[in-house]
């Protein structure tokens, strides 16, 4: 199996990408980017989010926190609306507004979904939840 394993969090206002490091002595999450310096950088832990694998249509990386736009067609009807990813029971989730679950990799496997498209994260734009 060969997947990429790595992680966002955020540093101040910026977002950092790369591997997880967690120190049990400072209780702090550390970030170190992929790049030639590989540098460090302490991220707030409650922007920790784990890649997905999966990629929208625009082929921007889809991560754990994110606010999907889904187009869904069944053939007959066209549903258009926002789901966050969550990490749930092992799997990487969907979970709309309704609190209404589905698996993230189904909206990939299922002919019937059209498009997916990363619009923004739970940490910068809550307000898209709630629209």
């Amino acid at each position: 199996m060969n997947r990429e394993i790595k992680f966002r969090g955020k540093n101040g206002n910026d977002w950092v990408f790369g591997s997880l490091v967690y120190s049990h002595k400072e209780n702090q999450y550390y970030i170190t980017e992929h790049s030639e310096n590989e540098l460090s950088f302490e991220v707030a832990p409650e922007t920790v989010g784990q890649f997905t694998g999966l990629r929208d249509k625009n082929g921007k990386e889809i991560y754990e926190g994110d606010i999907l736009a889904v187009c869904e067609y069944d053939g007959k009807t066209i549903e258009n609306y926002y789901a966050k990813v969550i990490w749930d029971d092992c799997s990487f989730i969907t979970e709309h507004a309704d609190e209404q679950q589905e698996w993230l990799c189904y909206h990939f496997a299922d002919s019937s979904c059209s498009e997916i498209e990363v619009i923004g994260n739970i940490h910068d734009n809550p307000e898209l939840l709630t629209n």
